[in-house]
C-alpha cells in the first residue's frame, strides 16, 4: 500500500510497531543524563571557536555599556531555552500538518511537545526532533556574531545548555536512522513509536 500525501492519521493496514523507545524509563534517563556530557563538552569547544572566529567582526561593533548580574542572565537562558526549545518542535510539528500539544512531567523535570495521533514519516520525524538543535544553535551563533556585547556570553551558555538538553532528540534520531525510509513514527509525551510494512520487517 502506497502512503497518502500529507498527513497521516491512522496507521495504514500493513504497517505494525517494530520499536518502542520511552525515554523517560528510569534506566534510560540515567543513560541519557550522562550521555549529554558528549553534546555538552562539543558545544562548549564549538562556542569558543566560533567566539575565536567571530572576534574580528565583533571589533567593528559599538560598546552598548549594558551590564546585567550573571545569576540573572543565566536564569533568563534557563527560562529562555526550555519552553523556546519545545516550542520549535511545536512549529516543526504544525509544519508537517499536525496539531502540537504541550505539557510537562514536574516529577521528571521535562517538558515536552508532542502530536496527538500523528504519524510521521522518517524524515518527517527527524525534522521535528533536530529543529530545536539546528534553530537554536544557529540564533545563538548569530548572536554571538552581531549581538550587543553583554549577550554573547548567554548567548553561548544557551547553545551550550540546548545542545545538552537535547541529547533525546539525538538519541531519537539515531535509533531511527536504523529503520528504513518508509517508517512511520508516533510520537508520545513519553517517547516514540516506530512501525514499518509488515511484509518487509526482518
Amino acid at each position: 500500500m502506497t502512503l497518502p500525501r500529507g498527513p497521516i492519521r491512522q496507521l495504514p493496514d500493513d504497517y505494525s510497531e517494530v520499536k518502542y523507545l520511552v525515554l523517560t524509563d528510569q534506566r534510560n534517563l540515567i543513560r541519557l543524563n550522562l550521555l549529554a556530557l558528549i553534546p555538552l563538552i562539543l558545544a562548549a569547544i564549538g562556542v569558543v571557536v566560533w567566539g575565536r572566529l567571530v572576534e574580528p567582526l565583533r571589533a567593528g561593533l559599538p560598546a552598548t555599556g549594558v551590564t546585567v548580574p550573571w545569576w540573572l542572565g543565566v536564569i533568563g537562558v534557563l527560562v529562555v531555552v526550555f519552553p523556546l526549545h519545545e516550542l520549535l518542535h511545536g512549529v516543526a510539528i504544525r509544519w508537517f500538518g499536525h496539531a502540537a500539544r504541550y505539557g510537562a512531567k514536574l516529577s521528571q523535570g521535562v517538558l515536552y511537545a508532542t502530536a496527538d495521533g500523528a504519524y510521521f514519516r522518517r524524515a518527517e520525524y527527524l525534522v521535528v526532533a533536530l529543529t530545536p538543535l539546528v534553530v537554536i544553535t544557529l540564533l545563538g551563533m548569530a548572536l554571538m556574531a552581531l549581538g550587543p556585547d553583554w549577550i554573547t556570553g548567554y548567548a553561548a551558555l544557551a547553545v551550550i545548555i540546548n545542545a545538552s538538553g537535547a541529547i533525546g532528540d539525538l538519541w531519537m534520531a539515531l535509533e531511527l536512522l536504523r529503520y528504513p525510509a518508509r517508517a512511520l513514527v508516533r510520537d508520545e509525551s513519553v517517547g516514540f513509536r516506530i512501525f514499518d510494512r509488515v511484509s518487509e520487517v526482518g
